[in-house]
């Protein structure tokens, strides 16, 4: 019989807890180490792949949207997930900690109402197979982020990038392809 420990019992038990508490589907081998807040309110949905690791102190928000996360993923400690205009993530998908991905942003184009009454912008953010997103990346909503790319830390993501791009700063900035090795001017 194999031995299991206390702290893998708690795992599976955190995992078990947040699939029937908060409705999150969640895929086999896929753990959640640690306290983590979801919410799928106004019928929003949060779903994980298989094998798929969760770290503590991150936030999956669904907003009546959506988050989905792939297989054989890793979310590392203190993210933000926003789903509001849906969030799809890949396949062998890194993410670094402290990132942020926002598929919406509060309108604020009256100034006679408050920015909170004036509703929100909703655009699905998609972050395809085998990316690794740098430590403290922002997403912003609409941005699709192409196969095997890599997002350095710190940078904002405004844009489309293409697949197998390199990209670091503020605005994201293309510097080089991964596929060529190409270095952009």
């Amino acid at each position: 019989m194999q031995k299991i420990s206390f702290s893998w019992m708690l795992v599976h038990l955190r995992s078990l807890y947040y699939k029937k508490k908060f409705n999150v589907k969640i895929g086999k081998n896929t753990y959640i180490f640690g306290p983590c807040e979801f919410s799928g309110r106004d019928n929003g949905k949060i779903s994980f792949g298989n094998n798929t690791i969760i770290c503590r102190w991150n936030v999956f928000r669904a907003y009546g949207g959506y988050i989905k996360i792939g297989n054989n993923c890793s979310i590392n400690s203190f993210c933000h997930l926003s789903g509001n205009g849906g969030l799809e993530i890949g396949d062998n998908v890194r993410i670094a900690t402290q990132c942020v991905l926002i598929s919406a942003n509060h309108n604020f184009k009256r100034v006679d109402i408050p920015i909170t009454k004036q509703g929100e912008t909703r655009k699905k953010i998609v972050i395809e197979d085998d990316c690794w997103i740098g430590a403290g990346v922002k997403v912003l909503m609409g941005v699709t982020i192409g196969k095997g790319s890599v997002i350095g830390a710190g940078s904002v993501i405004t844009k489309d990038i293409p697949p197998y791009s390199v990209v670091v700063g503020v605005p994201g900035k293309i510097i080089r392809s991964r596929l060529s090795g190409e270095v952009q001017e």
